[in-house]
């Protein structure tokens, strides 16, 4: 505060007394005096405060107490946010909120591991969560975060909308930039070496600071990024500088760069001309400017119809489809709809049992006060199929109980079978086990869905919502929106992906891993399903599943299932159920708890028993196992072999005498086996 005293001191005696007067009265609220719309906010790791610095580059403390502030982020309503990595400790890191007079209003997260850098979006913050290796969406309303990315070492992250579009989320992670699509698709560029932070101007540009000493450029529509500007030491945050008031214009637009490793605060022209800002600023990290004002308020424009355009059902099975629009529609049409059909006109919530086959236009409509937005339904209702004896596996699915580190829901498919990829829609459900029958209590509020590919990358849904329009689609028309004739609850988590089979000239393909965790700290009862929606001609076919959990008792043990559909009439299909415990100990790594004796039972769609099976090598088929290279490593283990016909059925691991641990339950498709 000496540089602002002394200022005003100099021109009056008056002034002098009035400064003395508003110390006096002010108090803590004395860096209020100092705040105005463009000031530089900066958070410093020498003393773990955050400074602010006017427009001259005059600091003043704005507020202090922190351990290792890092990313920095103002709200439309001028609250400042600080991502508080608490000195690096694991789990214990905060967003912290403090409004403009630097009074600490809350906590907005916390318990997060090693956060870094942040930015804002209209009820959303982006957060970096480097301990995690992950970004995230934290919610401005104190909902649970959403995970937006899994990334390595992510550091500086930034927000940008695009008209009509959505959020475009740039992410520096070790050599890369990830440009995060607002349908979550994604591309890396590679800038070479370390990624620290990244600003956004106004031409949607990506400006990211480098381990090199260097700021590159990224125009929004190129993966090349060109030499910006350099001299830096270890530069980290960047803002652009906003206009104050109206009529500014002076260093409107300014690059402004924190360097940790020289503590100095640079800023380049628009044409990459740099200068010092400050010099001597202590440790500085991520910076962010004060906005002027909350923007003005714009007309809401008419809706925009984003649900799926293609939809399908089945005659006399039950089908939902829900219409989703931008911008607050108050009511919904669908029209002309096929008959036994009818919408809710309040919630858009088209609902009923088909009756008839065919493909059908619906014009679907939204409203709001400003007008109506349409689009068109293209939606196919097909008649049953009739089952035939035959088989290849439709869907292998598991249920467990879902919990925290090593007992998330681990679930590994194999696809075998010629050369051309197979479509698939992965599912991990949660909420909408209430509706199953009987409803399952304790379930998984908030599934998130990972799918690990082959060659170590990872795609992942959180709301399967959040897909792209021809993805939700494709969930749509094959009734996958739908759980037990009811629709998902917006929660369930749910992939689309085309995946090759194996090649036994490459080790390793074919084999995919899907992981089902809770959002946040979220644990109950959830499950993953792997669906194949390729026509009954396709080579490639589902060859396994298996899913590691937590074996409880009651509704809490493991459960698989398979639906085993017609390829052709006369065609034979069986099934190994295997049920391993014991083992585990063994795997790399190892897994605390397993579960020491296992038992599996295996049930028809009428729940009645087909077999049951305590140590495999009791069974009639263990020559058949052994022969298929399917053998348990452990006597304890459970192992069953049953040939089938085309439908339903489901294996239940459980421990003998009750006990409980860490189990696996796989089911291997053997088509060659005699079916019964």
């Amino acid at each position: 505060m000496v540089p602002l005293v002394r200022s005003l001191a100099a021109r009056s005696k008056i002034g002098l007394l009035l400064v003395a007067l508003a110390l006096a009265l002010a108090g803590s609220l004395v860096p209020s005096l100092f705040a105005a719309p463009g000031d530089l906010y900066v958070t410093d790791l020498s003393n773990g405060s955050v400074m602010r610095y006017d427009s001259d580059g005059n600091g003043s403390t704005f507020v202090s107490g922190l351990e290792s502030p890092q990313g920095i982020t103002f709200d439309s309503q001028k609250n400042l946010y600080v991502a508080d990595a608490h000195d690096g400790l694991a789990g214990t890191g905060e967003i912290v909120i403090f409004d403009i007079a630097g009074t600490k209003i809350g906590t907005l997260r916390s318990g997060l591991n090693n956060p870094a850098g942040i930015d804002s979006e209209i009820s959303d913050l982006v957060a970096a969560e480097f301990g995690e290796a992950r970004v995230l969406l934290v919610p401005l309303d104190g909902k649970p975060p959403k995970v937006l990315s899994l990334v390595t070492g992510p550091l500086g992250v930034a927000s940008q909308a695009a008209e009509q579009l959505g959020f475009f989320r740039y992410i520096a992670h070790e050599n890369f930039v990830r440009r995060v699509n607002p349908d979550t698709t994604s591309t890396d560029i590679d800038v070479a070496v370390g990624a620290r932070g990244i600003a956004i101007d106004e031409t949607d540009s990506a400006f990211v600071s480098t381990d090199a000493g260097t700021i590159v450029k990224i125009a929004f529509d190129s993966v090349v990024p060109l030499p910006f500007a350099s001299g830096f030491t270890m530069p980290t945050g960047m803002d652009f500088r906003p206009a104050k008031f109206n009529g500014d214009v002076d260093r409107v637009g300014f690059l402004y760069v924190a360097d940790t490793g020289t503590g100095e605060i640079s800023q380049i022209s628009n044409t990459g001309v740099k200068s010092t800002f400050v010099a001597g600023a202590g440790t500085p990290n991520f910076v962010a400017f004060e906005t002027n004002a909350t923007p003005t308020p714009t007309p809401t424009p008419t809706p925009v119809i984003t649900s799926p355009i293609t939809a399908g059902g089945l005659v006399g099975q039950p089908f939902s489809y829900q219409i989703t629009a931008t911008n607050s529609p108050t009511s919904f049409g669908a029209t002309p709809l096929p008959a036994n059909l009818t919408i809710d006109t309040t919630t858009g919530l088209i609902t009923g049992t088909p009756t008839t086959a065919g493909t059908f236009q619906i014009t679907l409509s939204a409203t709001n006060s400003t007008g109506t937005g349409t689009a068109v339904l293209s939606l196919t209702v097909s008649s049953m199929p009739t089952p035939t004896p035959s088989g290849k596996a439709l869907n292998i699915s598991t249920r467990v109980d879902v919990e925290t580190g090593d007992n998330v829901a681990i679930g590994g498919f194999i696809i075998t079978g010629g050369t051309t990829p197979k479509t698939v829609v992965i599912r991990a459900i949660g909420p909408s086990l209430a509706n199953a029958d009987p409803p399952v209590t304790g379930t998984l509020s908030d599934p998130v869905l990972e799918l690990h590919m082959p060659d170590g990358s990872v795609l992942t849904n959180d709301s399967w919502k959040d897909n792209s329009q021809p993805d939700q689609g494709t969930i749509v028309g094959s009734g996958l929106n739908l759980f037990n004739g009811s629709a998902i609850s917006d929660n369930e988590a749910i992939l689309v992906a085309s995946l090759p089979p194996r090649d036994d000239t490459v080790t390793g393909s074919g084999a995919y891993t899907a992981v089902v965790r809770g959002n946040g700290t979220d644990t109950g009862v959830g499950l993953v399903e792997v669906y194949d929606l390729d026509d009954a001609s396709a080579v490639a076919e589902l060859a396994n599943i298996s899913t590691r959990g937590f074996v409880g008792t009651g509704d809490d043990v493991l459960i698989g299932g398979v639906i085993l559909g017609p390829v052709g009439s006369g065609a034979n299909s069986s099934v190994v159920i295997r049920a391993i415990g014991p083992s585990l100990a063994d795997a790399v790594p190892p897994v605390a708890d397993p579960l020491a004796d296992p038992f599996v039972e295996l049930h028809n769609a009428d729940g009645t028993t087909i077999a049951t099976n305590d140590n495999w090598m009791d069974s009639a088929d263990e020559a058949e196992i052994q022969a298929l290279g399917l053998a348990p490593g452990n006597d304890n283990e459970s192992a069953l072999l049953a040939p089938l016909i085309a439908g339903n059925y489901t294996a239940i691991v459980t421990g003998v005498d009750g006990t409980t641990g860490v189990g696996l339950v796989e089911v291997f498709h053997v088509p060659t086996q005699a079916a019964k």
